[in-house]
């Protein structure tokens, strides 16, 4: 009797980690799905020709401070590797927009490139602290 018991403990625990290494994989897929959304719209607004009005490129650094800040929040739901990642893939995103910009009528610019790298930054030390407190076991 005490062998079954040991037993239905041992499959509880298994279980267990089955059902926490899925709701994982879900939140990855969730954190990438958030996040190649994000990624669509930032890369439409900036690979299309600028707006006419100029006082709204006035604001050119914020924008791209907050759309690659926003980017980097859904991975709050991945682990460390996986946003390590998403760290690395966000800066190349805004590499390759500030070098593709020019053939849509805007300026290739090195700001707007620190600005994203800021906002990856920035966007990254918030994602992995709301994954901690996430991930914090509670008490």
């Amino acid at each position: 009797m005490k062998s079954a018991g040991i037993m239905a403990l041992v499959a509880v625990n298994m279980m267990g980690s089955r059902l926490r290494h899925l709701i994982l994989s879900q939140n990855r897929f969730a954190a990438l799905a958030a996040g190649l959304a994000i990624a669509v719209a930032i890369g439409y607004l900036t690979l299309t020709p600028p707006p006419a009005d100029k006082e709204a490129l006035a604001w050119d650094k914020l924008y791209h401070f907050v759309a690659f800040f926003a980017l980097m929040i859904p991975f709050s739901l991945c682990t460390r590797r996986c946003l390590l990642l998403a760290i690395f893939a966000a800066l190349a995103f805004g590499g390759a927009i500030e070098i593709l910009q020019p053939l849509v009528g805007r300026d290739c610019d090195l700001d707007d490139f620190l600005a994203d790298a800021f906002g990856v930054s920035t966007g990254a030390v918030m994602a992995y602290w709301l994954g901690m407190r996430q991930r914090a076991p509670t008490s």
